[in-house]
């Protein structure tokens, strides 16, 4: 430190132009739906662990349009915002929590579908194949049933300033670190999984993350909370109720890098989800306060705090701690503000209103047509500097080709009206339209979005002219005009820019 003390102080005393994505904004210009993400806190150590906490707004996120419905009391932010802390997450059915597939389903015996909490050395990471919530013991033989693909997108590894990375098995020809552990699972930058005998707050195995870098997490302190479920789809031999969801964290409680340096991570045993401290092996330390309602007063780093104000949502709230996050005052007195218009928890659910038919009801829900009101939300957020960011959302349809889905149309007297098997080729999402950003001294600049999203079945793909891959156009503030083309295969609704 000493060596570089005047690179230190001269990088304090610099002030540094703002750039267009000032607001934390991260847009996927395939879909449209936008992450904004903050660091609020952050303390430098001796070591370069990084002591920091954050916050993210996913528009189309699980924790999105679901927690502040069923969990509201877990929302440590408030409505939309997540705490932004190294964990790793995935969403499984109620019943079961966080277990893997360790037998084959059978329908009379539930022991095949309990599945085993050794989650991190059992094998695959797929959960079993769950029987609906409803059980007639004398229409067994008709039970619906749920495979993992129906109700589970996957394992997540997040860790603030490296993204989020899906954790999939570790293949054999794959190397592996030699430090005498096994490991059973790696994410596409080489994050290797080892793992943990327990975890806190639950059963079986939690997991050792380790990054090429050196860095070493541990993640084995569980919380639980309600998301969405899966709809239950009866037919005309068997009534169905679906199934309830649960999301499930592995918080991190350690980082230790390869000279044994190490931050701790400190939670509240009463009320898991609540992170009260961080604090690193050289002695610096963060520490997080809460108010009546659960949601975080205050962040403090020795005598520098940062102070989080909520507001009751547009038109109210049936529970007393569904609350919005409104501002955030700095160390300084300069502040983050935040509006949400009075739709902005809802523009993203259409799913009914799309599939009528075997052929998708798109609508409105298209960039080259006009929205519907009701169908619009904005997001207004004022920066610590002055500026000014508005940023519009609409729902839009987007597509996936060669989707390996089967249509069937249903008797006119049952709802709904028809059955989807298999990833549906087309989703609703809340896309960005609109961002504009303006402020004192700062004439107004905006960026629209345009899309032109395609779908198929695979049953279709034949004709090529079914298949097309779907552009997003952006108009910016100087009048130019990109068009992306972009891949839409396969069966997960994902794409990525073709460059």
């Amino acid at each position: 430190m000493l060596e570089d003390y005047n690179g230190v102080v001269k990088s304090k005393k610099t002030i540094e132009d703002l750039s267009p994505d000032l607001f934390g904004d991260q847009i996927d210009v395939y879909s449209g739906s936008t992450v904004f993400a903050a660091t609020d806190a952050s303390v430098p150590t001796n070591s370069g662990i990084a002591l920091s906490i954050g916050r993210k707004l996913s528009n189309a996120g699980p924790s999105f349009s679901t927690w502040l419905a069923q969990d509201p009391d877990k929302t440590v932010f408030g409505r939309y915002w997540v705490l932004d802390i190294p964990h790793m997450r995935g969403t499984y059915d109620a019943r079961t929590g966080w277990v893997v597939k360790d037998q084959e389903y059978v329908m009379d015996h539930p022991e095949t579908w309990a599945g085993s909490a050794m989650r991190c050395s059992g094998g695959e990471y797929l959960p079993p194949t769950v029987p609906d919530m409803l059980i007639d013991n004398n229409l067994l033989t008709k039970e619906k049933t749920y495979k993992p693909g129906e109700y589970f997108s996957g394992i997540t590894v997040s860790i603030p300033g490296q993204g989020d990375e899906r954790l999939l098995n570790i293949a054999p020809s794959q190397l592996r670190p030699g430090d005498g552990l096994s490991y059973y699972g790696s994410t596409k930058s080489h994050w290797r999984a080892a793992c943990t005998p327990s975890v806190h707050n639950g059963s079986g195995e939690g997991f050792l993350v380790l990054l090429p870098n050196g860095l070493r997490y541990t993640f084995d302190w569980m919380v639980k909370r309600k998301t969405s479920p899966i709809e239950g789809f009866p037919t005309e031999e068997l009534d169905s109720r679906g199934i309830e969801r649960t999301e499930v964290f592995l918080y991190a409680t350690k980082v230790e890098d390869r000279f044994g340096n190490a931050a701790f991570y400190t939670y509240d045993p009463s009320n898991p989800h609540r992170l009260l401290s961080i604090r690193s092996s050289d002695g610096a330390q963060i520490a997080v306060s809460y108010n009546g309602s659960g949601k975080i007063e205050s962040i403090s780093a020795g005598t520098r705090i940062w102070r989080y104000e909520y507001v009751q949502p547009v038109g109210g709230s049936l529970k007393p701690n569904d609350l919005e996050l409104s501002g955030v005052i700095l160390p300084d007195g300069s502040r983050w503000g935040y509006q949400y218009s009075d739709r902005f928890a809802y523009v993203g659910n259409a799913s009914d209103q799309v599939w009528q038919s075997c052929s998708p009801t798109v609508g409105t829900f298209a960039s080259d047509k006009q929205p519907d009101p009701k169908d619009v939300s904005t997001l207004t957020i004022s920066h610590p500097s002055g500026a000014v960011g508005e940023f519009r959302f609409r729902k839009l349809v987007h597509g996936t080709n060669r989707a390996p889905t089967t249509c069937v149309v249903r008797p006119a007297d049952m709802f709904p009206r028809v059955a989807i098997f298999g990833p549906p080729p087309v989703h609703v999402v809340s896309s960005l339209d609109r961002k504009t950003i303006s402020g004192p001294g700062v004439a107004s600049m905006s960026w629209n979005y345009a899309y032109t999203p395609s779908w198929s079945r695979a049953e279709n793909c034949g004709v090529a002219v079914n298949c097309d891959k779907p552009t997003e156009t952006v108009s910016g503030p100087t009048g130019n005009r990109l068009a992306r083309p972009l891949a839409s295969r396969g069966t997960t609704g994902l794409a990525t820019p073709v460059m």
